[in-house]
């Protein structure tokens, strides 16, 4: 009699030895999509500040660079001190007023009765 040949199949052993390490290697891919999508979150944040940030000193450069200048002084004195040039007339709000103050209406003068 023959030797009847053993029918092929996938041996079970190495199939739950192969399903364990694909899903750790699909975990492992998966913590690191995440870990990469909040860096990526983190480095936009980033340069947005950055960007703020060199556009505030492109503002600090200009303002140093005219800082010697004539008009830059006058307008600090202005500003800053609150002086005038001669000739000028200086123009103060009351800080106690309030923008409702302004909106009221004076009232007028009541006629006066005419002598008959």
């Amino acid at each position: 009699m023959a030797a009847k040949p053993k029918p092929r199949r996938t041996p079970r052993l190495l199939l739950l030895l192969l399903i364990p390490v694909v899903l750790f290697v699909a975990y492992l891919f998966v913590r690191h999509y995440v870990q990469y999508k909040a860096l990526k979150a983190e480095q936009a944040q980033l340069q947005q500040k950055l960007d703020d940030l060199q556009y505030e000193n492109a503002l600090l450069d200009g303002e140093l660079e005219s800082a010697g200048s004539d008009s830059f002084i006058e307008r600090m004195a202005r500003e800053i001190l609150g002086w005038i040039k001669n000739g000028e007339e200086k123009f103060m709000q009351d800080p106690e007023a309030t923008p409702a103050d302004a909106a009221t209406p004076l009232p007028e003068a009541s006629p006066t009765p005419s002598a008959p």
